[in-house]
């Protein structure tokens, strides 16, 4: 399912980048 994968891929990257801007524990 190399859709649902890139599906996948894009919303973690979204999560990472939102959680860049939290300071890092």
């Amino acid at each position: 399912m190399p859709e649902y994968w890139a599906s996948l891929k894009n919303t973690m990257s979204s999560v990472r980048v939102r959680l860049g801007f939290l300071p890092k524990c």
